[in-house]
């Protein structure tokens, strides 16, 4: 067996749905801004199906398009009048169907512009080197900021952090983007479309 299939079974055997143990349990978790940053990953809404639409304050959020709204209440699910979805997976799981859905039928290469993201080299020693500060071009294939273009076939890594950190490898450098509005899950449902392996549920993203 290789290393990627031992970490995949192990992937495999130490998934848990989260969501369902919490319906049983009701554990509650208190803290301040509890929606804050949801909409680095629940970007579509689920209504309107518009893109970057979904903000949020503190506990709430809303789709600026066609005024859905609700909260992320102390036990994590999602509250709200006429909801579709009450819970982040859900709403995920969804997502991915419709991304890859309007992926494939897009009739253009370009697919998306992220604003203002940060470009940087990683280094031995948790040393960053910022590189630059442009628009994020995101294509089917490929990304593109500035004069740096990164194919999704020539990447080799890939992983997210907080939802808007991307880390990745690319002709053996270690590369990061990241910015206050990016919304890194695109680029990684994409690597992971361009891999064939998108219907893997133990997968990072």
């Amino acid at each position: 067996m290789t290393a990627d299939e031992i970490t995949e079974i192990i992937n495999r055997d130490t998934y848990e749905n989260a969501y369902a143990t919490q319906r049983e349990k009701m554990w509650r978790y208190k803290g301040d801004d509890l929606a804050k940053g949801m909409e680095h990953y629940l970007f579509v809404c689920p209504k309107c199906k518009g893109y970057d639409t979904i903000e949020t304050d503190g506990d709430s959020f809303k789709c600026t398009s066609c005024g859905m709204s609700g909260v992320y209440d102390e036990y994590g699910f999602l509250r709200g009048d006429g909801l579709p979805y009450d819970n982040v997976l859900d709403w995920g799981r969804w997502i991915e169907k419709q991304f890859d859905r309007d992926v494939a039928e897009a009739t253009d290469e370009h697919l998306f512009t992220e604003k203002n993201v940060l470009l940087y080299r990683l280094h031995d020693g948790y040393i960053n080197e910022d590189i630059l500060t442009a628009d994020l071009e995101i294509y089917k294939d490929k990304m593109v900021i500035d004069s740096y273009e990164f194919p999704f076939a020539k990447i080799s890594s890939l992983s997210m952090l907080y939802g808007n950190i991307l880390l990745f490898t690319h002709k053996g450098t270690y590369y990061g983007l990241t910015g206050p509005d990016f919304r890194a899950w695109k680029c990684g449902r994409l690597w992971h479309l361009s891999k064939g392996d998108t219907d893997d549920k133990a997968k990072e993203l």
